[in-house]
């Protein structure tokens, strides 16, 4: 069927041909594909991709993935906590999946048992995996 336009409905039709063609290609590379945003006007419409490597756990290195890595230690955190579960304040388990440092008050990236991705604040991580609370230095109480 032609697009002669774009609008919610036609937009949602193509981001479901997209996310089942995307799927065959991550398939064929051994990768993960992830559409990131959709934008559009009536005559255009805007996608972004996220392709991320995959560990041989099957979980993808994405980039708040590779941020928790490699950002860690600034939260006096181990990162091979990265991927691992713990069970939420609610008896949910949960994974840390990654860090997103632009967001200063939930930085941290969890996902559920469902699938369901949130962020959280630092408390949830060092209270899921019984760490102590984290001393701030004087340098980080002037800065904060």
């Amino acid at each position: 069927m032609k697009t002669s336009f774009f609008s919610k409905e036609s937009v949602d039709a193509l981001d479901k041909s997209l996310r089942e063609a995307l799927k065959a290609v991550a398939d064929r590379h051994g990768i993960a594909v992830k559409v990131k945003q959709f934008s559009y006007r009536t005559e255009s419409c805007e996608i972004s991709l996220e392709c991320a490597v995959l560990r041989e756990d099957g979980e993808a290195m994405t980039r708040e993935a590779i941020n928790f890595r490699d950002r860690a230690a600034r939260y006096n955190l181990d990162p091979a906590l990265l991927f691992k579960a713990f069970t939420g304040h609610d008896g949910k388990r949960l994974k840390l999946i990654g860090l997103n440092p632009k967001a200063r008050n939930n930085p941290f990236v969890i996902r559920d048992e469902s699938g369901t991705v949130y962020a959280a604040d630092e408390s949830v991580i060092r209270d899921g995996f019984g760490l102590p609370e984290r001393r701030l230095s004087v340098g980080q109480l002037r800065n904060s």
